[in-house]
């Protein structure tokens, strides 16, 4: 890969955005590259100007380049950059460090950074400059510019006149995630470098991997891991330093200020403030990753501490949970965050979820993945809120655990806990840093309540995170086995993680306890769910399971969701008879739970809606929401094979989603349906494990040229033979009648049946490549 220099791609930016502005002749703009200003005899230059007219009379916007490792938000820089703006009369200037792209509102010196608008873009995800020099790279890049001209800024500049305001807690977020997307860079660097040189240092990080549990292979991707890891908890550090500052006077906390550049002073310096801070001592106690050196650069440590300078002005009490859980969500990279499925779950869910599994106040509250602890911190609410007897802050904390792998994650939540009562006596928080499939039942109490949003990865891709000697494969399909006595269940590869979550946390619950999961809803519906219904059926009186047809609880997640409400029940008469409740929601959660008039009001409002929801009966509906009725008994005959004497599951899907009418039919005509497995021979379609990338239109074939035998079969013996298309229907609503005609199908399914070696100089070849550099994309 060729060396790029900012002076380089400068240019280059510069003759896209002439390409754009010429192939689009509507467009009033002209750009130049290096526009020199003259402020107060001093000599700058902006590195590009959009003009607003062709004849470069008046300034529409400047930009600000730098290399990926430099912060796009930093003080420095928008400062800078405000200047130039404020001299040649730009209404936009902005900030562009190739990964990131910030249009502000230009302002008047002075005007607090809370208060600047802006507009912002993630446009890729690189670490290096030199990586502009890859095709893809350069092509998202000619796309981000080229929606941006036409679309974006054109509509800024000409029709809303403007930047959105967007709230404090948006531009919060956004602001930490550039923090660690540019810190870690050269802390990642250095520590390769230093791995490489110095064995004692490679073998300290080696164990530190192993006792996460996680493979270290040395590759890039592991030290990027260990250098954000370090970044998250220095951040997550420093704001709650300016929490106990602000929130607690009596600490005498000085506002953080350090005027050295050199790296190692700079962290000794820092965390001589955070041991001010008697009686929270865990939350700033230094772990090997806390002791990574800085890089060494000056320009770095300016950074950092214009950073600590802009904490300043944020107080944490008054951003809030939902945004502090949502950190979790934002700051961790999106393939690590698909991976490990971990998704920040909307207070809405979590309260609904609390309000059918924590009714007295009474109950031990038990969050098997607990992330930044939301669950817990509306746990703790409710119990204060339901107890009559007023509970000191730690009682409440001894009835509440959380179990989370990521080290980030279980420090927010002990944030999240410390920060209801800052001013008790003593902080002791029950959250455990461990797989909770680690977790031995009978070496724990006994909880009234399990609630989560667990993991909705694949086993299989956990399976390549963690380390040979961890047997990911081998635990899950022990605690299968061990699920609910009786030879346990035999369940197959494509079982969710989430799965697993049931299976153990089953073995946690007390016997009239609930379960409240908010997961993917496939199980309804697809084969491995069969192994979960059997396990619900049988252990379980199943009081309700909810879905929303109004809005997605996940917007960051590619899944549907649904709420799953247990409750622990070992006799067989009571869960028979009981009634199990499907109810699918019409409008928005925020309809049911109250949005405002404080937190008394919202726990009643989610106490009225459980109530309503669990008193129902028969079939009911009205325009928010629809409840149908069915005995646990009729759930299990349902799924139940007479002829191989075992559970074979039944969609329950269509309990939540049939139209009214469905349901009248099935009652007129209980004696007349039959199963069609017992008319017909019903076998699975193909399973491809990434649709998107093997279902190919043919249009998409003759794109990309993509070779007969790969996408085609042939009928009949040799020459004569006739090559027809694998044909597969992707949806139902593509056939036109009950018999499917091949000219209807839109897809055809690629079907490789060579080796990649076999595959050189083919057109099928190219297009396996193009889909191996983007596997977040299938």
């Amino acid at each position: 890969m060729s060396k790029i220099n900012e002076l380089q791609f400068e240019g280059r930016v510069l003759n896209w955005l002439r390409e754009i502005i010429e192939a689009e002749k509507r467009l009033p703009f002209e750009a130049d590259q290096e526009v020199p200003i003259n402020i107060d005899g001093e000599t700058l230059r902006a590195d590009l100007v959009i003009w607003e007219d062709k004849e470069r009379t008046k300034t529409a916007c400047i930009i600000e380049l730098k290399r990926p490792e430099y912060n796009g938000y930093s003080l420095e820089l928008t400062e800078n950059a405000m200047r130039k703006a404020n001299f040649l009369g730009a209404p936009f200037f902005a900030t562009w460090n190739v990964n990131e792209f910030v249009l502000w509102e230009t302002f008047e010196e002075g005007t607090p950074l809370l208060e600047r608008r802006r507009w912002h873009q993630n446009v890729v995800a690189i670490k290096r400059l030199e990586e502009v020099e890859r095709r893809a790279v350069e092509e998202r890049l000619k796309r981000f510019l080229q929606g941006f001209l036409t679309k974006d800024f054109f509509e800024i500049c000409f029709v809303k006149k403007g930047v959105p305001t967007l709230p404090l807690d948006r531009l919060f977020i956004d602001r930490l995630r550039s923090a660690v997307n540019t810190f870690y860079i050269r802390i990642s660097e250095d520590l390769q470098a230093e791995s490489e040189e110095n064995g004692e240092f490679r073998q300290r990080l080696r164990d530190w991997f192993g006792e996460q549990g996680w493979v270290f292979g040395e590759k890039e991707e592991d030290f990027d891991r260990v250098a954000r890891l370090s970044v998250l908890l220095l951040i997550a550090k420093v704001l709650f330093y300016n929490f106990l500052k602000v929130r607690a006077p009596g600490f005498g906390l000085k506002p953080i200020k350090i005027l050295t550049e050199d790296a190692d002073r700079f962290k000794t310096q820092l965390y001589k403030y955070f041991g001010q801070c008697f009686g929270y001592a865990e939350f700033f106690r230094r772990e090997f990753v806390d002791d990574l050196p800085f890089p060494n650069d000056e320009a770095v440590v300016r950074q950092l501490k214009g950073f600590l300078k802009e904490m300043e002005l944020y107080d944490l009490s008054k951003i809030g949970y939902e945004v502090l859980g949502s950190i979790f969500e934002n700051l961790i990279p999106d393939d690590e965050r698909h991976k490990f499925g971990q998704h920040f779950t909307r207070s809405d869910v979590v309260d609904l979820i609390i309000g059918f599994c924590v009714k007295s106040g009474e109950e031990r509250v038990l969050d098997p993945a607990c992330g930044a602890g939301t669950f817990l911190t509306r746990a703790y609410v409710r119990k204060k809120a339901k107890t009559r007897a007023k509970k000191e802050h730690s009682e409440i904390l001894s009835e509440l655990k959380g179990v989370e792998i990521a080290e980030f994650g279980c420090y927010l939540t002990r944030v999240n806990l410390a920060i209801k009562d800052i001013f008790a006596r003593e902080f002791c928080s029950n959250v455990e840093k461990t797989d909770f499939f680690d977790l031995v039942p009978g070496e724990q109490a006994k909880f009234e309540a399990v609630v989560t949003n667990p993991p909705y990865t694949r086993q299989e891709e956990l399976e390549a995170t963690f380390s040979p000697g961890y047997n990911y494969k081998a635990k899950l399909k022990k605690i299968a086995k061990e699920a609910g006595g009786g030879g346990g269940l035999e369940v197959g590869k494509r079982m969710s993680i989430y799965g697993y979550f049931f299976f153990h946390a089953a073995r946690f619950l007390a016997e009239k306890g609930r379960l409240g999961f908010v997961t993917s809803n496939s199980w309804l519906d697809v084969d491995y769910g069969k192994y979960l219904q059997q396990f619900f059926l049988r252990n379980f009186k199943v009081v309700a399971i909810l879905e929303s047809k109004e809005e997605r609880w996940f917007e960051a997640a590619d899944v549907n969701t649904c709420i799953t409400i247990l409750e622990r029940c070992d006799k067989e008469g009571l869960r028979r008879k009981n009634r199990v409740k499907f109810v699918q929601l019409k409008k928005p959660l925020q309809v049911f739970v109250e949005q405002s008039g404080g937190e008394e009001a919202r726990w009643k409002s989610v106490d009225r809606f459980v109530r309503f929801v669990e008193g129902s009966k028969g079939f009911y509906e009205d325009e928010r929401v629809k409840i149908y009725e069915v005995e646990q008994a009729k759930l299990w005959e349902e799924g139940f094979d007479e002829v191989s004497g075992k559970y074979e599951g039944a969609k329950w899907g269509k309990y939540l989603r049939a139209p009214a009418i469905f349901f009248k039919i099935l009652e007129k005509g209980r004696d007349l349906f039959v199963p069609l497995r017992e008319v017909a021979e019903v076998r699975f379609g193909i399973k491809t494990g990434a649709n998107e990338f093997f279902y190919l239109t043919e249009e998409e074939l003759k794109k990309w040229g993509i070779e007969r035998e790969f996408w085609c079969h042939k009928e009949g013996e040799g020459e004569g033979g006739k090559w027809v298309p694998n044909y597969v229907i992707k949806s139902p609503r593509e056939c036109r009648s009950v018999v499917v005609k091949p000219e209807d199908l839109k897809y055809r399914v690629l079907m490789i049946h060579k080796e990649k070696a076999e595959l050189k100089g083919t057109k099928v070849l190219k297009y396996i490549e193009w889909g191996e550099e983007r596997p977040r994309e299938f």
